[in-house]
């Protein structure tokens, strides 16, 4: 294999150990016995929005090239594999997979048909999608607790200035009683 390629975007490490393993970078798909990198797709969403602005556009890309991904190995031409997979193909020692953004994480968790294509080149990603999104989840749920603590706290605030305006009105209410009982008296 002398030559691989991508449709996203991947880590320059891994660039740099193809090109060292004398593998070039060809457009993709490249010929047939070519090498598919596919990197994980949280980090081509990150990529993609540090280069623009987010929008919906970005799924779907993301979408379209795992497709191509898909029909590709399908066809059984080319070698296809998860980007966190290139140093081990190349005899190197892996290290630990760098875990996934968990905001990212958790919005990939929701759209699992997206993913699918990924998944079936990596299935570990799953579970390293699912403890990232724990931490989101984690926050979520304190946010949301945080929100329902401070609306509680809103509710007995309005309570007390309600009961201190009667107390200021039945004060007020006294005082002109006082002042026309003594106005009376004289």
């Amino acid at each position: 294999m002398t030559s691989w390629s991508s449709p996203f975007p991947c880590n320059q490490l891994i660039r740099q150990q193809l090109e060292d393993a004398d593998i070039q970078n060809i457009e993709f798909p490249g010929p047939p016995n070519s090498l598919i990198v596919v990197p994980r797709p949280d980090d081509v969403l990150r990529i993609w929005a540090d280069e623009t602005k987010v929008t919906t556009d970005l799924l779907q890309q993301l979408e379209q090239g795992l497709d191509q991904v898909r029909v590709i190995q399908q066809a059984g031409r080319h070698k296809v594999l998860a980007e966190c997979q290139i140093p081990n193909h190349l005899g190197k020692q892996t290290k630990n997979a760098k875990e996934p953004d968990s905001y990212i994480a958790f919005l990939l968790l929701q759209l699992p048909e997206l993913i699918k294509t990924y998944l079936d080149i990596d299935p570990a990603y799953y579970q390293r999608l699912k403890q990232a999104s724990a931490s989101t989840k984690s926050v979520l749920q304190q946010w949301l607790s945080v929100q329902s603590q401070l609306e509680k706290q809103r509710s007995i605030h309005s309570r007390i200035e309600s009961l201190m305006e009667q107390q200021r009105d039945q004060q007020r209410r006294i005082l002109r009683l006082l002042i026309s009982l003594k106005g009376n008296g004289q």
